[in-house]
């Protein structure tokens, strides 16, 4: 070849060089976002016209590490951290940094580099491409400020709605504990009739409260399942035979079908089991005038580790309209609103059935005509138990004993009882004496101290909301008193908040356990002779 030629072809290759430059930077200057690129020494040795209009800036300007001086403050030195850790590493980056713009106003880039390369595979340094994404950023703000606002309106719902069941639930307390002491007593056929009546309306109005709680919880995230053993077929008789008084009234036959092949022990929620099933039942009450309620178990599937059982609560009652369907399970609704005006009821009750059902990762649904009743059903798979028991099992669901059992306990065991609200207090001291406990009351956190450092008790009851010194400081104080002298008294807690954490704060402060209020005897009475029998 002449040295012509080789001229010939080095021009040529110049020229394609330089054809190829200018196409690209054509290319570059009308793409909609901003592009720049550095050479092997990490400094800028492009940027297209997106860039330069956006920074109002000229090419000179920004080259080498010019481009810097329109970084906000605030992340320069983050920004060349991860262009030069990248760098150096020969890797991909992106980062997001604000960017002056011509007008001052810095605007949020998100910035994408990639390294380049020689035809002979040499490094050549990088391309980067930069987008605007102030608006993003913005909308990410918004969102994240609309989930806080959400966040804080659902706990702000909730402490009410908890705070509203502690007002409500102090003085039910009351009605609820003083009828279940009369109703122990000797009473005159009248008499028993008109506490029964009593006794009833508070349990109704019980009802309504734990529904708006229990609902609070679902919505909240705070309600969690508690595991443990149980007899399925003896909850469901346990939980029909609670309906006995009531289906009499109405002469309304309720009876249990429990298929023979149901497992004897499963691990589950009880109390939430119980719970769906109550309502279905009370429901199917509720809603039939005469005929009968029938409840029904089986066994739908089995396999090596689970059991699924389908619960059928079926009634000859109103019955449900097609066009009601779609809202049955919606909070704080029901079927047709006269029968609001006509039955009662919050319209909560199968919501948080259907929520809990959910939770225990079963579901429920119905079948119904209208005028003809209805059959509800719930199915969920519980854990089969082996031979070997689990840690925890449920207690037996026996009619509560009236007085702590001889040869358990010292006799007459001194309890203090510390609780501010005098209805009460009156109540819980009531309560103590029927179980042969000798009960000593104050008011306060201050009193609950200075007494107990005077005389010796056995046992503590502590409400834990007083004015003043509350239950859980004035059990502190307890607790470092008695670092002196190396006793231990059990404390139980009283509370009428019933949320969740109570219980594990109650636990934290010191407490040894935990007693939701109204007081429901038979629990009562269990945890003191379990906790006086240990002071033996």
């Amino acid at each position: 070849m002449s040295t012509r030629d080789e001229s010939d072809l080095k021009m040529t290759a110049e020229e394609l060089r330089r054809e190829t430059e200018n196409r690209f930077r054509i290319m570059a200057d009308c793409a909609p976002v901003a592009l720049w690129m550095s050479g092997p020494d990490s400094l800028c040795t492009f940027f297209n016209q997106w860039w330069l209009t956006f920074t109002g800036r000229t090419m000179e300007e920004e080259l080498g590490t010019g481009w810097a001086e329109g970084i906000h403050h605030e992340d320069l030195q983050r920004c060349m951290d991860t262009y030069l850790a990248a760098f150096n590493s020969r890797r991909e980056f992106v980062m997001e940094y604000r960017l002056r713009r011509a007008d001052g106003e810095y605007r949020w880039i998100r910035d994408h580099g990639t390294p380049r390369y020689n035809p002979d595979k040499s490094f050549a340094g990088y391309i980067g491409s930069c987008v605007d994404i102030t608006e993003h950023k913005q909308a990410e703000r918004e969102m994240a400020r609309a989930h806080e606002a959400a966040v804080e309106a659902s706990q702000l719902k909730s402490e009410f709605l908890a705070n509203m069941s502690h007002e409500i639930r102090t003085p039910l307390n009351g009605v609820v504990g003083m009828t279940e002491i009369l109703s122990r007593s000797r009473l005159l056929p009248k008499q028993k009739e008109q506490v029964d009546i009593i006794k009833l309306s508070a349990d109704s109005l019980m009802a309504v409260v734990n529904d708006i709680l229990d609902f609070s919880k679902i919505e909240s995230g705070q309600l969690e399942l508690d595991i443990v053993e149980f007899n399925p077929a003896e909850a469901i008789r346990e939980t029909v035979k609670l309906f006995s008084y009531g289906v009499k009234k109405k002469k309304i036959e309720l009876h249990a079908e429990i298929d023979s092949d149901i497992p004897a022990s499963v691990a589950g929620d009880l109390t939430r089991f119980k719970q769906v099933l109550k309502n279905l039942i009370d429901n199917a009450i509720k809603f039939t005038d005469g005929g009968k309620v029938t409840v029904r178990v089986r066994k739908t599937s089995e396999n090596k580790g689970n059991v699924s059982l389908r619960v059928i609560v079926q009634d000859s009652g109103v019955g449900i309209p097609e066009s009601a369907r779609a809202r049955i399970f919606k909070p704080f609704s029901q079927a047709d609103s006269s029968l609001t005006r006509r039955y009662g009821g919050t319209g909560l009750g199968l919501a948080i059935c259907k929520r809990l059902v959910e939770l225990m990762n079963g579901e429920i649904d119905f079948e119904s005509r209208d005028g003809d009743g209805s059959t509800f059903w719930f199915e969920i798979a519980l854990r089969k138990v082996s031979a070997s028991p689990i840690s925890r099992r449920a207690k037996p669901q026996n009619a509560a004993t009236t007085e702590i059992k001889a040869g358990k306990r010292k006799k007459n065991p001194k309890i203090l009882v510390v609780e501010d609200n005098p209805i009460n207090q009156k109540v819980i001291v009531e309560m103590l004496k029927r179980i042969g406990c000798a009960p000593f009351a104050v008011g306060d956190g201050e009193a609950a101290i200075q007494i107990f450092s005077e005389k010796g008790f056995d046992l503590v009851l502590m409400d834990c909301q007083m004015s003043g010194l509350n239950g859980f400081e004035a059990t502190g104080q307890i607790r470092k008193n008695e670092k002196n002298t190396g006793s231990h008294t059990p404390i139980i807690a009283l509370t009428a908040h019933a949320v969740k954490g109570d219980r594990e704060k109650c636990l934290e402060a010191g407490m040894d356990d935990y007693i939701s209020k109204p007081i429901d005897f038979q629990v009562f009475t269990t945890t003191i002779e379990k906790w006086v029998a240990k002071t033996r």
